[in-house]
């Protein structure tokens, strides 16, 4: 799985902790949106990762990538 930029290994370390929620539950024409955590996922290493606003680089950040939830597809009344 391809992690979030440059997420930590250690969940016991990290100061945030990223979660994916792939769900298309509530799309009413075209799903798609459970492959969007994938899709920031992979973009993210393309992004810079210093923010002058903020007067700080995300890689000095720790915070690690845990993957995405596991949410069945169907309704919710069955599988929630």
């Amino acid at each position: 799985m391809t992690r979030f930029l440059k997420s930590g290994p250690s969940f016991a370390e990290a100061r945030w902790v990223l979660f994916g929620a792939p769900c298309d539950t509530t799309v009413s024409r075209k799903g798609g949106t459970r492959y969007a955590p994938d899709a920031v996922r992979s973009e993210s290493h393309h992004i810079e990762s210093y923010s002058p606003y903020l007067s700080e680089d995300l890689e000095k950040v720790s915070f690690f990538d845990m993957g995405d939830l596991f949410l069945p597809l169907g309704t919710c009344e069955v599988h929630c």
